[in-house]
């Protein structure tokens, strides 16, 4: 596994400015943290410097990034998405497409834009993220520092193989578990595919039908994750990312297949903290909400 060296030392905290709610609700985030629409929201200290907005991959919610906020530093703190018929959203029916899923949480990070941000998103949240980076840009909102996307292939690379998600039933399940992505058992579980079965398509369906937008390489940092045996998104589908950026491009490999996060969440986590680290050095703390 190739990854970044130790944390380095961090300087005072910021004097950023909240909104007047935020400081009044501080004993929540320290007991347990809360919803806010379609975000799962950690606890955090009150001297808190960055959000770092997560984005899980098909079929999964906010559950999937359950123990990341106990492994950054207490600065940051861990936004987790659930998109519409996932998790705590299942009375609402998924969306279709990148586009519809990502609107309705950049409408949500529109009035949540006082501290500085990334995001990260792993599999379809990989595209949910830079498509969210892509509308706050069309709103001329603030956009993320810095865009974290693991384990799926560059957008515009999107096509050039085989969907499976027109595949039959007993077929699109085998080729979920051959990805590492569940258990052969669970195939024989009905309960499970009338529930999850649906989701998945559609979730895989508005992956391999996204369309980049004209003009979309975005004015902020991108780095690219993946692992040494994805067979959805290999290295050189990940390096191909770096033509979605105007700015610096960098591409970290750890060892493992499509779910190597799960192995090595402590390891991807510290890469992210080191950027934060850097970009705390570097940026203005007025992070007041645009009038």
């Amino acid at each position: 596994m190739w990854a970044q060296s130790g944390l380095q030392p961090r300087r005072a905290p910021l004097q950023c400015v909240r909104p007047a709610h935020e400081k009044d609700s501080a004993r929540n985030r320290k007991e347990g943290g809360w919803r806010l629409g379609y975000f799962q929201r950690s606890p955090r200290d009150d001297d808190c410097q960055f959000r770092l907005i997560c984005f899980p991959h098909a079929g999964a919610g906010a559950s999937a990034y359950a123990r990341w906020q106990e492994l950054v530093p207490s600065n940051i703190e861990v936004w987790a998405a659930t998109y519409p018929g996932h998790e705590e959203q299942m009375q609402e029916p998924p969306l279709a497409t990148i586009s519809a899923c990502a609107k309705v949480l950049s409408d949500e990070l529109n009035r949540s834009q006082d501290l500085p941000f990334a995001f990260f998103g792993h599999s379809m949240g990989a595209l949910v993220a830079f498509e969210a980076a892509q509308q706050l840009r069309r709103s001329q909102r603030r956009l993320p520092l810095v865009l974290f996307v693991s384990g799926h292939i560059a957008p515009q690379r999107i096509g050039l193989r085989a969907p499976i998600h027109l595949l039959d039933d007993d077929q699109f399940l085998e080729r979920i578990v051959d990805l590492g992505g569940t258990t052969g058992d669970l195939l024989h579980v009905p309960e499970w595919r009338e529930l999850l079965l649906p989701l998945l398509k559609t979730d895989i369906a508005a992956c391999e039908t996204y369309k980049l937008p004209p003009n979309a390489s975005l004015p902020c940092r991108l780095i690219a994750l993946g692992g040494t045996d994805d067979e959805i998104a290999s290295e050189p589908d990940m390096l191909a990312w770096q033509e979605q950026t105007t700015y610096s491009f960098r591409q970290e490999v750890f060892a493992g297949d499509h779910f190597y996060l799960q192995s090595d969440t402590e390891d991807v986590v510290e890469v992210m903290t080191q950027e934060v680290d850097w970009d705390l050095e570097r940026i203005d703390c007025d992070w007041q909400k645009p009038d």
